[in-house]
């Protein structure tokens, strides 16, 4: 039986027709199948679907008027490149789609790791699309060592031990979740880091200490989950949306300060700075980028990255000698009884919370991965392998290593397990001999990709309800805060005092309280489980498909006009 989406709601119903039957389903990760909802939405928007079909302007239900949900429009909030299959992608798909021809005692294992034949799909398949998330990511090799730089880095030792991590936590990720995600240093969190140790005055020994112990904080996390869920509930959605966006902001701000195109002002707090080579080749470099992913081109910030680089070696100089080189990567640590470092340790410790809770929710929802219950699979052991991760990469002089948003790609591509992200992690570990070439990347490569990045977290800016107060004000206190003081937990901190006493002053702290305390005190309600668990991965698969179709309704004039 094969299904076709005749109407998705804009509340976030998605409506299913058989075309063989007048049979309908309405898929909502809202509600329950308890409420009653899908039956009366199944009703209502059937009805006003096949009136559409036979009169194209009839109006709407009152339904299809109502605003995006925002769990639904959430699904794409952190991931750059969910869009739907253009006719190149589909070609591919068919093509490496077909059963995979290995001995069979090879693929007996495979499957028993994978899971395959389970997740409809082939070990061709999943190559393929760890290339394309491979491809997407690659940019952070050269973007975060030059973001540590700054605070006393070694370049070369760190992009070195940038690529070495992401290859052994990729792999190990792969075995251990089964989880398309790829590990990597978040741009955002490395910015946030190294100007949190200019703040502090850090030396590059203690920074490394706080990644260290921060590391380990998040694998005891990872350990005991709902001391995970305790934290996160503690902190309003609005203000983990404006939290989001204020590091957007700050990345943003670093890669324009980083070409000098914003600079300290003479008369004001910032200023224009002049206009040079470098910048017309970073803006030039962001705009092809952003060109890029309007048309949904895989690798559009390693596109954008090349772009900028050679431009800027054509005109100023300054390529590589050697393109292949024996790495050697360095460790360093510091005083374990050092003080200093206990708010970094704690501000990275939130950091990491905020950054996994809400990028392996989107990426599992994009993937139809996520449980009934809501919960992400073994994303217990997700915050394990993070941990050690970032342990190690601190132990050897790099970033933090969470997981990339740049898995979207491969995810958007149709990655549904952990063979994919192994391709990465082997990738990665081949990237290491290649270092004198992301050495050599300037700033005008750099820059355009963290402007950027950006952009990519403002979009959960529409997670806010800007037209109540008690949610527009704390979470505009909480972005503005952010990068105007160069700290997530003061931005945090301003926006959760206003956000409490809003609370107090209308009476919604004292219901808020009690539903927090009630959600600890008793029992989850037990999730009804169909006749197996394929039946209800696959109702989950179809649901991240279907949130690819949602993308494809508006882009759909864009990709006629690019196919023609």
């Amino acid at each position: 039986m094969e299904l076709e989406l005749v109407e998705q709601s804009l509340d976030g119903d998605l409506v299913l027709v058989d075309e063989e039957s007048p049979a309908t389903a309405v898929i909502n990760p809202l509600h329950d199948d308890d409420d009653n909802y899908t039956a009366v939405v199944k009703d209502e928007v059937t009805a006003d679907a096949e009136t559409a079909n036979r009169n194209p302007k009839s109006p709407r239900s009152p339904r299809a008027a109502r605003r995006v949900s925002s769990h639904v429009a959430d699904a794409h909030a952190l991931v750059p490149d969910a869009a739907p299959l253009n006719f190149i992608e589909k070609k591919i798909h068919e093509a490496f789609s077909q059963p995979t021809k290995v001995p069979e005692w090879l693929g007996d294992y495979i499957e028993y790791v994978f899971k395959l034949r389970k997740r409809e799909t082939t070990l061709e398949f999943e190559v393929y699309c760890g290339l394309i998330q491979f491809i997407s990511c690659l940019y952070v090799l050269p973007v975060v060592p030059e973001q540590l730089a700054r605070v006393g880095y070694e370049h070369i030792s760190s992009i070195i031990c940038t690529s070495v991590t992401c290859g052994i936590g990729s792999i190990a990720a792969s075995f251990v979740t089964d989880m398309p995600f790829i590990i990597a240093p978040p741009t955002s969190v490395s910015i946030f880091y190294a100007v949190s140790m200019q703040q502090a005055g850090l030396t590059r020994e203690q920074g490394t200490n706080a990644i260290i112990f921060s590391g380990i904080g998040l694998a005891i996390i990872g350990a005991v989950p709902p001391l995970s869920r305790f934290i996160t509930k503690l902190i309003p959605d609005c203000i983990q949306a404006a939290t989001a966006v204020g590091i957007g902001l700050i990345t943003a701000l670093a890669g324009a300060t980083e070409i000098n195109l914003v600079i300290r002002g003479k008369y004001t707090i910032l200023d224009m700075g002049p206009i040079t080579d470098e910048i017309v080749i970073a803006i030039a470099s962001l705009i092809v980028v952003a060109a890029m992913l309007h048309y949904h081109v895989k690798g559009a910030f390693c596109s954008g990255l090349i772009l900028g680089t050679v431009l800027w070696w054509i005109t100023n100089g300054g390529a590589p000698e050697s393109i292949v080189a024996n790495p050697e990567p360095e460790t360093s640590t510091g005083n374990p009884k050092d003080g200093s470092t206990v708010l970094l340790i704690f501000n990275l410790l939130f950091l990491y919370i905020l950054t996994l809770n809400g990028l392996a929710r989107s990426l599992s929802d994009l993937g139809g991965l996520t449980k009934k219950s809501g919960a992400i699979p073994r994303a217990g052991w997700l915050f394990i392998v993070c941990g050690l991760t970032t342990i190690l990469s601190g132990y050897f002089s790099g970033p933090p290593i969470l997981i990339s948003p740049e898995s979207a790609a491969g995810i958007k591509a149709g990655a549904k397990t952990g063979i994919s992200t192994l391709v990465c992690g082997i990738l990665f570990g081949i990237s290491t001999f290649f270092y004198p070439v992301f050495a050599a990347v300037p700033p005008a490569g750099t820059a355009p990709l963290l402007i950027a990045v950006g952009v990519v977290l403002f979009n959960n800016v529409k997670r806010v309800d800007w037209t109540d107060i008690r949610f527009s004000v704390p979470a505009f206190c909480t972005l503005f805060f952010i990068p105007f003081t160069y700290s997530i937990l003061r931005g945090v901190a301003f926006g959760y005092i206003i956000y409490i006493f809003l609370g107090l002053f209308t009476g919604d702290m004292i219901n808020n309280t009690i539903d927090f305390v009630q959600s600890y005190t008793n029992p989850p309600p037990k999730v009804q489980q169909d006749h197996d668990d394929d039946d209800d991965h696959h109702e989950q698969h179809m649901l991240g498909k279907l949130l690819a179709i949602y993308d494809m309704e508006a882009t759909e004039n864009t990709i006629n006009f690019a196919a023609h």
